[in-house]
């Protein structure tokens, strides 16, 4: 069996019971930067921007990041960043190609892409499931370094969305991205 990519997905080489995605994926820029490349971000939040480039919006590639472990991000690189989902229903099972996650990057290994990503003129949103302990000053340390990028280039502000199941996970991060920033240089905070 082929291993799933973007050659065998412009081929239609698949089993013709997996649903595609059918939009031109070598067009769309990362409009989403997502931190935490696990599997609830895969089943869901990909799978939800997937259908709004299905629809034809084409803002809402995902560049997935990997905090540490390279396992993830390397395979899902080999396979052109598409996947596969099995989807459960009254009427039976089926899978789904996901092909939203256009690029995919390690943050300890590449620190310079994930800060270009944050300050990317396409980039409108930044999302995080993390997991609690990595709500740390790495991770402030990063945004915050890309969101210093953003307004050194002049460009506007983005969504950051924290997604971790953790109280008042948004206000949190905001903490810890502010003390950064005022660490660092008190007219970013």
């Amino acid at each position: 069996m082929r291993a799933l990519s973007q050659a065998v997905l412009d081929e239609r080489a698949v089993l013709p019971s997996l649903h595609l995605p059918y939009y031109p994926r070598s067009a769309l820029a990362p409009g989403v930067l997502h931190l935490g490349l696990g599997a609830f971000h895969r089943a869901h939040q990909a799978v939800v921007f997937d259908a709004l480039l299905q629809s034809g919006d084409p803002r809402w590639g995902v560049l997935g990041v990997a905090m540490r472990s390279t396992e993830l991000a390397d395979a899902l690189a080999r396979q052109d960043g598409l996947y596969t989902l099995q989807i459960a229903s009254a009427e039976g099972r089926r899978w789904q190609g996901v092909g939203s996650i256009i690029g995919t990057c390690v943050a300890a290994r590449e620190p310079d892409r994930v800060t270009a990503a944050i300050a990317a003129p396409a980039t409108r949103w930044v999302t995080l499931t993390v997991t609690e302990k990595a709500y740390g000053p790495a991770l402030a340390a990063q945004l915050v370094a890309g969101l210093a990028a953003r307004h050194a280039a002049g460009l506007g502000g983005l969504t950051i969305a924290s997604c971790d199941n953790l109280s008042g996970n948004g206000g949190k991060l905001r903490q810890l991205c502010l003390d950064t920033a005022a660490a660092l240089d008190t007219v970013l905070a």
